[in-house]
């Protein structure tokens, strides 16, 4: 059988992986002021994070060395970020109590392990990422 180069199977620089929509993926529950990891089960397209919490802040991060280093950034209390990301993992930790994190991503066909380094998944150990 012949070599067909147009016949390119998903991967983290293939243009139609990221055309196309995601693929619906939903997420909710009470975080704590100990960082915890949510795994995404493919690379995402996109990724939205809510805050439901009416006063508690929270630090998200893309790698737990961002967490806890200072390549993170705050969602304040009832507020949300809608980003368009390529990642496998988020790091989240409130600034106190218990508040509930709502994520809704669009996941690609390609797998977790697409964004990873040397260092990590999910781009740990690049810049701005920790």
């Amino acid at each position: 059988m012949a070599h067909n180069p147009w016949n390119i199977a998903p991967g983290i620089n293939n243009v139609g992986s990221f055309q196309v929509s995601g693929r619906p993926w939903a997420y909710s529950a009470a975080i704590s002021n100990s960082p915890s990891v949510l795994s995404f089960p493919e690379v995402t397209r996109w990724v939205t994070v809510r805050n439901r919490d009416s006063s508690i802040g929270m630090l998200i991060a893309f790698s737990e060395a961002g967490l806890a280093g200072t390549e993170h950034f705050a969602i304040a209390a009832g507020t949300e970020i809608s980003m368009e990301v390529k990642i496998s993992q988020l790091w989240v930790v409130a600034a106190s109590g218990t508040p509930t994190i709502s994520v809704v991503a669009g996941l690609t066909n390609i797998n977790a392990s697409g964004v990873a380094t040397d260092d990590g998944p999910s781009w740990s150990g690049s810049v701005g990422v920790g």
